[in-house]
């Protein structure tokens, strides 16, 4: 049993600049979404009162992975309460080579006291946004 690269898959395959250069690059993501969640833990802080009680003392939530859509990606939650009462979070993300958003994940028991102002902002406000409410 043996491997049927193509031309361009086999100069891939044995081109380790493409290594050198995601590692580069992930060193920069990394300082990027530190510095990310201190800006965003300042901000948390100013709005505690309107937050979750949870939302003080929950730490925040990286994740990442290789396969979403096709490509690797990176995740942060902050703030980020996750638990039975539903979720309350608000994340940004990045998905290697196509996209960054930034999301509020709202749901269950913790998302009841932001459903009617939400939905009367994005009922009279132009925004362009890409609204899911479930």
């Amino acid at each position: 049993m043996g491997l049927d690269l193509s031309a361009d898959e086999l100069r891939v395959f044995e081109d380790l600049a493409y290594f050198e250069h995601r590692a580069a690059i992930e060193t920069q993501l990394t300082a990027f979404f530190k510095g990310l969640q201190s800006d965003l833990e300042v901000v948390t802080q100013s709005f505690l009162q309107v937050l979750p009680a949870a939302a003080a003392h929950t730490p925040p939530r990286y994740g990442r992975g290789e396969h979403y859509r096709g490509a690797p990606y990176r995740v942060l939650d902050c703030p980020a309460v996750f638990g039975p009462q539903g979720y309350f979070a608000y994340r940004c993300a990045l998905l290697w080579g196509r996209c960054w958003t930034a999301q509020l994940l709202l749901a269950g028991p913790l998302a009841e006291p932001y459903r009617a102002p939400l939905a009367q902002y994005l009922a009279t406000s132009p925004n362009g946004w890409r609204v899911s409410v479930a």
